[in-house]
């Protein structure tokens, strides 16, 4: 029962970081105030309290968004970013910062969130899509569970 509720709440929690990351888009509030916002606007009658957390990850995610589209970029074949939808590009952001910068987060747990999120928000093939580009930046970056790979280490 406890692992469902965690498991509810975790889902709910990276629905509100992809719904901030994706108004971030397209306004030039904060997110902080984005947060405040949708608290106000769309989780009246929601019960979960996330606290910080939903800013706190959404600002990290966009301040290295850039580095993130470079990683993403050299795991898509014969496309560019550019031309990946922006609500799959936003989940890859999410995943792809949860698998380089939250190494006790279990990979499997980090690839099968984004997949719901881009099976519910995206569009049909997006979550083999998200699945694929996943799984290639864990090949890449990550050897095992708990240790995050560079390439310098790698080589090592």
């Amino acid at each position: 029962m406890i692992q469902n509720l965690e498991a509810h709440f975790n889902q709910r929690l990276h629905e509100r970081l992809l719904i901030l990351l994706y108004q971030k888009e397209f306004h030039s509030a904060s997110i902080k105030e984005l947060n405040r916002q949708i608290e106000e606007d769309f989780f009246t009658s929601e019960s979960l309290d996330f606290g910080d957390a939903p800013v706190i990850l959404a600002e990290k995610i966009y301040e290295n968004s850039k580095k993130l589209d470079t990683i993403m970029t050299d795991h898509l074949s014969n496309w560019k970013v550019e031309r990946v939808m922006l609500i799959d590009k936003i989940i890859l952001r999410i995943g792809i910062y949860e698998l380089l910068y939250e190494p006790s987060m279990k990979t499997g747990i980090i690839i099968d969130r984004a997949i719901r999120l881009a099976k519910v928000y995206g569009g049909i093939p997006s979550g083999k899509f998200v699945n694929g580009i996943l799984g290639s930046v864990f090949r890449k970056y990550r050897i095992h569970e708990d240790c995050i790979v560079t390439e310098e280490t790698k080589n090592e």
